[in-house]
């Protein structure tokens, strides 16, 4: 026969299920949680005190409310203090972000094609919106086509205000840094433009550094707007001859093939010249957050 169990072969499973019962209410604190927008963190004589902005229905509130207070229970020490808004207001905000990001991305989805091109030429020629918009503010600057002066901002316009896809990635980086880093610099109190400069900037160089490296290819790139707004001549005056421009004139106008291709070899070698810069001098400003175990 087997002898009996003592309260001593209890105690394990006893401790066991207080720390299951812990690591259940643990859970069940970040889960009503979730949904947090803002968080801080506070410390004062009397312990750490946890602030919590997010949005939800009555039900939700009461669930998250009984949580906090057996979590605060449980933690002697630590105070938290919710701010509870609307699930209508939780609602607007996510509209009004996917407006935003709606508005940065639609010229990307409408390309660099020549139908946007030629719009853009309307915009900005003798009798377009643009001129007559800056000539009700008193700046008179006629057609920028026409101008040798302006012309090549009306391209560099048409390339900035397709900028969506960079910015698309430029957020998804933001919302990939640590909340953390940002909360433990506001302890060692960081102020919001330390924060920017040694927290934001290093953990975006990735980002900045893919973005940079497209853009320089593409902007060697750059025909289509070039030609539209010119009418295909580079003018006025050359000053939107650009080299893929003067590549197709030489090429395709001038009927000089051999010349054409030369340019095509040389603007491949310039690329990647440049490129291999590019990767060489990221050793020394791109910051990867897992450098140190690699």
């Amino acid at each position: 026969m087997s002898e009996p169990r003592s309260g001593r072969h209890r105690l394990p499973r006893r401790r066991a299920v207080l720390t299951a019962a812990a690591v259940g209410l643990s859970t069940a604190l970040t889960a009503a949680l979730t949904a947090c927008s803002t968080a801080s963190v506070g410390t004062t004589s009397e312990g750490i005190t946890l602030t919590f902005s997010w949005w939800g229905n009555n039900d939700r509130a009461a669930r998250t409310e009984r949580a906090v207070r057996l979590f605060e229970k449980e933690h002697p020490g630590v105070t938290v203090r919710t701010s509870n808004g609307e699930f209508g207001s939780y609602l607007q905000k996510l509209a009004t972000q996917a407006a935003g990001r709606s508005a940065f991305y639609a010229p990307s989805l409408l390309g660099a094609g020549m139908s946007v091109a030629l719009v853009w030429r309307a915009l900005f020629n003798d009798g377009g919106s643009v001129p007559d918009v800056l000539g009700t503010f008193g700046i008179h600057t006629g057609s920028w086509v026409g101008n040798p002066s302006l012309a090549v901002y009306a391209v560099a316009l048409l390339t900035v205000w397709q900028f969506g896809a960079p910015m698309v990635i430029f957020l998804a980086g933001l919302q990939q840094v640590p909340p953390d880093l940002y909360e433990a610099a506001a302890l060692d109190g960081a102020g919001r433009r330390r924060q920017f400069v040694s927290i934001t900037v290093p953990m975006l160089s990735p980002v900045v550094f893919f973005n940079l490296v497209l853009e320089i290819i593409n902007s060697f790139q750059v025909f289509t707007p070039a030609f539209a707004i010119s009418g295909g001549d580079g003018g006025p005056a050359d000053s939107t001859m650009f080299y893929t421009l003067y590549l197709y004139e030489r090429g395709f106008t001038a009927s000089h093939m051999g010349y054409a291709a030369a340019m095509a070899w040389l603007l491949l070698i310039a690329i990647g010249v440049i490129t291999l810069i590019l990767f060489r001098t990221s050793r020394s400003w791109v910051f990867y957050a897992d450098e140190e175990t690699r």
